[in-house]
């Protein structure tokens, strides 16, 4: 509409993008659509939408999912395809892919199905790696692609990351570490579990990387260059387990009446007003370890990777907070914080309309800690 001065000017009724409003404005929209399809958020996560699912006769059959990142989604469902007129009519949609034994790419993350008619599918990020390589290529000042030598291992286990005697970077390479380094963290959210601890190493370093660690992203990228189809399965089948034998506790039961005289009042918190859950014949099962003083610093790594059923869910590779004296307290606080994370992921699933009763299983290599945990004394 025209002003006094016959400029004219334009009224915005509804933004999406641009201004600072744009973000809520867009999941107000997107929200709002999907509750009119019935469909409900996650107490647990309000990204993940979900609504129940019934049978011929009329009983709990399941759910259907809508996973939102931003402006996209995945709709994970038996007949996802019954959604998609609806969201059309409202919302202009670009590049919809079903997720079939082709690859289909979310978030730069590749997904597919399992072939030969086996369950589950296979989550990588080899598109996605094949262009941060060509992008390394011109961050290392290389020549061609094949300059990038390739490695057997994520780290070379003979250099001393931690010496002080190497020179520290410069500007322009101290955003280059930065910025690979921030490839590195997706890389390992996207499933690249084999990176996780190299990842949290070099991350120690931001503030002020050196040459040294430059050469490390180097090894770390040439490791990929080596072994970028790495693919994680999602495998709904029951966890096999540990093929060794499990620490034996004398006298199991009469620790367990012990630690149940102790703490009396320990349970597990559940919401009363959770979604109705499905039965599940997934078990969560815990992997944790910790090397000891392994830093310059003397401060111990935590480090436990989470499975339900054959999928592994979640993993964590970081610095402890304070330094302990010797590896049983270090082995504890690891212990402590994988539960942590363990007491999350039961109410997650919960959320999602998993059933979670089972105990979990939790592995790990320290014979006083897997004892002690049952003589209710806790140390961190």
């Amino acid at each position: 509409m025209p002003d006094k001065n016959n400029n004219y000017v334009t009224i915005i009724i509804q933004n999406l993008y641009g201004l600072k409003s744009g973000a809520s404005s867009w999941w107000i929209h997107f929200a709002t659509t999907l509750r009119r399809m019935g469909f409900v958020n996650s107490k647990a996560d309000n990204n993940v939408w979900l609504k129940p699912r019934y049978n011929d006769n009329n009983s709990l059959d399941g759910y259907d999912f809508i996973i939102v990142h931003v402006d996209d989604f995945m709709i994970l469902a038996r007949d996802a395809e019954q959604y998609m007129p609806k969201l059309q009519t409202i919302h202009k949609i670009r590049h919809v892919t079903p997720v079939d034994e082709t690859t289909s790419t979310y978030l730069r993350m590749d997904m597919r199905r399992q072939s030969h008619g086996k369950r589950g599918f296979l989550l990588s990020a080899s598109i996605y790696l094949k262009q941060v390589l060509s992008m390394t290529r011109i961050l290392f000042d290389y020549d061609t692609y094949d300059e990038i030598k390739g490695r057997n291992t994520v780290l070379d286990k003979d250099k001393d990351y931690d010496s002080e005697d190497i020179d520290i970077l410069n500007e322009m390479f101290h955003r280059k570490y930065l910025q690979l380094v921030g490839i590195l963290n997706w890389l390992s959210e996207l499933g690249r579990v084999d990176i996780t601890y190299a990842t949290c190493k070099l991350s120690t370093y931001n503030a002020s990387p050196r040459t040294i660690h430059c050469g490390a992203l180097r090894h770390i990228f040439g490791y990929f260059k080596k072994h970028h189809k790495y693919a994680l399965p999602v495998d709904p089948s029951p966890f096999k387990g540990e093929p060794k034998m499990p620490i034996e506790v004398k006298n199991f039961d009469f620790e367990l009446h012990l630690f149940k005289k102790l703490y009396p009042d320990a349970n597990e918190d559940i919401d009363t007003h959770a979604i109705p859950c499905i039965s599940s014949d997934g078990h969560v099962t815990l992997y944790v370890d910790t090397t000891w003083a392994s830093q310059h610093n003397r401060r111990s790594i935590t480090g436990y990777i989470i499975y339900f059923g054959s999928s592994p869910i979640t993993w964590y590779s970081g610095k402890q907070s304070q330094v302990e004296g010797s590896t049983y307290p270090s082995e504890f606080c690891a212990l402590r914080k994988a539960i942590v994370a363990l007491r999350g992921v039961r109410y997650n699933l919960r959320s999602f309309g998993v059933e979670v009763n089972k105990p979990n299983i939790i592995y790990c290599d320290n014979r006083s800690v897997s004892v002690r945990r049952y003589e209710g004394s806790y140390e961190c």
